[in-house]
């Protein structure tokens, strides 16, 4: 073995020692928010024999499902196995970002190429801002992401450089590279903009011309994760709020700055960042264009001869496009989204300094690390706590009705339940028709004992929205409980008339029915349908069960 590659591995497993650093109190942080819904409530990674379930559940995602899969298998829902998992792929990504920088510094022809990525991946990979990508399990879907992408980036430098020395074509290292391309496909969308990003990569570092002709199947690959979205994903294109499409881009411009500032200084980072929509024909949204362009010309004079810098920005904005441009999400931010933009603009920012004061790069890089590692443990601390959570998202942003709806959620989760109540009444003032805010408090006045102010609470929802599902089918649920069948009934059927995929209301129904054999039909139709539509619902063999008394 080379002294070069002894080098190469010896800083790699300083990089994953600082990481283990930063990491290990986030080990034992519970699932938290989307967790619930990708890990908790995901029945299709608790039976890998319903492939197709798997595959309809997130096409662009089935590489992250399984691994989901592979923890349950191994921890069930302790997630300490899921932590571990996340800390291990974050060390791995370094490895590739490690590779990466090294092979595009000797294409450029840089004199320390591991020196300066050993500092840009040291600062980035130990950073608050990847905390999100790490700790929160659901965050894994970016730096699983990052794994497959900035492998192929990597396998990619290292056959152009071949190419470069020998004059020779590197094949098997670009079809190595082609099929790290496709299995990033199976883990998020962001991976779709690869092939452009090797295209940059080519044009800027390529010895004589873009073989234009490698990119037909790394163009194919496109076109497989748009036909997958497209025959399985329930919009190809999410649209979770209704946003003008100008005010969104203008949005999405504030945005980015906010990305860069927490990048620059992690300051009052926190799981929720509430982000008013922002019109493009106002003061704001003209201070965030003027902003972004003045950034914009400031990132082109930048890198203007300088091939590296040029890359590394262009990539930290290539891979921001799907999650922060057009696509109008609930949540305009969110720091996960940019948890590889931090490493681009760390190599940018590493790239630019002359060789002559490297020696002051490593001082300055000895410096951040101990401030960074303690901010990160802090952050950690932060996420140990799902309450804690919240209650800085209530504290950063006390006016906004979601984060008092998480609060009351997490106090529900940890059964403080007069916690709760006060959390979800304060989301409601805040916002009179927060539909989920009043369905949650009626469940836990239902946990309470207290169904009069349950039964208050779904029909203060229905009041603002008479079509709100949930609301009708918890009613149901109460009504059923209390030996009212004929309300119960009516209630679930309004569910389904309104949701006909509503699966409680099918459960309720189907139990009710079937109940003293009331209308046997009736029944089997309602839990054939529950299993069609979830064949891994939590009480599916319980169905099932009950589907064959009554068709024996």
């Amino acid at each position: 073995m080379s002294s070069e590659r002894l080098w190469l591995r010896a800083c790699w497993l300083a990089l994953v020692a600082l990481v283990a650093v930063a990491f290990v109190n986030g080990l034992n942080a519970p699932f938290v928010y989307d967790d619930k819904i990708e890990v908790v409530g995901n029945s299709t990674i608790r039976d890998l024999t319903q492939l197709r379930a798997v595959l309809e559940y997130n096409v662009n995602r089935v590489l992250l499902i399984l691994t989901y899969a592979w923890n349950f298998r191994s921890f069930g829902l302790d997630p300490f196995g899921y932590h571990v998992t996340s800390v291990v792929i974050h060390g791995m990504v370094v490895w590739s970002a490690l590779h990466l920088a090294v092979g595009l510094g000797r294409m450029a022809n840089h004199p320390r190429p591991l020196a300066v990525g050993t500092v840009a991946c040291g600062v980035w990979c130990i950073h608050p801002m990847v905390t999100e990508g790490v700790t929160y399990i659901t965050g894994r879907s970016e730096s699983l992401c990052a794994l497959f992408v900035l492998s192929t980036l990597a396998v990619w430098a290292r056959a152009l450089e071949a190419e470069g020395r020998n004059g020779t074509p590197a094949t098997s290292q670009r079809l190595l590279a082609l099929v790290l391309c496709v299995l990033s496909t199976g883990t998020k969308e962001v991976a779709l903009m690869t092939p452009f990003a090797l295209v940059w990569m080519e044009w800027l570092f390529g010895r004589d011309r873009v073989r234009w002709r490698w990119y037909i199947p790394f163009g194919a690959t496109i076109v497989l994760g748009v036909v997958g979205r497209a025959i399985y994903a329930e919009h190809f294109i999410p649209r979770e709020v209704d946003r003008p499409l100008l005010t969104q881009v203008t949005t999405q411009a504030e945005v980015w700055l906010r990305y860069l500032g927490l990048w620059v200084a992690p300051i009052q980072q926190t799981l929720y960042h509430h982000v008013d929509d922002v019109r493009m024909l106002s003061i704001r949204g003209a201070g965030a264009w003027c902003a972004w362009l003045l950034g914009l010309w400031g990132a082109v004079r930048w890198s203007r001869g300088r091939p590296l810098v040029a890359f590394a920005l262009g990539c930290a904005a290539l891979f921001l496009i799907p999650s922060s441009s057009v696509v109008a999400l609930k949540e305009s931010m969110a720091e996960h989204r940019a948890y590889v933009t931090g490493l681009y603009l760390a190599l940018a920012a590493a790239w630019s300094v002359p060789d002559r004061w490297q020696r002051g790069l490593w001082c300055a890089a000895g410096g951040l690390v101990p401030v960074l590692i303690l901010a990160t443990i802090e952050r950690n601390r932060v996420w140990s706590s799902e309450v804690a959570l919240w209650e800085e998202a209530t504290r950063l942003s006390p006016n906004v009705a979601e984060g008092w709806y998480g609060l009351g959620d997490a106090h529900r989760f940890s059964g403080d339940m007069e916690s709760s109540v006060a959390a979800f009444q304060t989301a409601i003032e805040r916002d009179s028709e927060h539909l989920d805010s009043y369905n949650n408090l009626g469940i836990v006045w239902a946990q309470m004992g207290e169904h009069r102010s349950a039964k208050e609470a779904w029909q203060s929802a229905l009041l603002v929205d008479r079509t709100y599902c949930k609301a009708h089918s918890n009613l149901g649920l109460l009504s059923s409980q209390r030996g009212s069948v004929e309300d119960a009934i009516v209630n679930f059927r309004t569910a389904l008339q309104h949701c006909p995929n509503n699966i409680a209301a099918h459960y309720g129904l189907g139990s009710l029915y079937a109940d003293g054999r009331r209308n046997p039909k009736r029944a089997i139709f309602h839990f054939e349908a529950l299993l069609r539509i979830d064949p891994g619902f939590s009480r599916a063999e319980e169905v099932r069960k009950r589907l064959l008394d009554l068709t024996w």
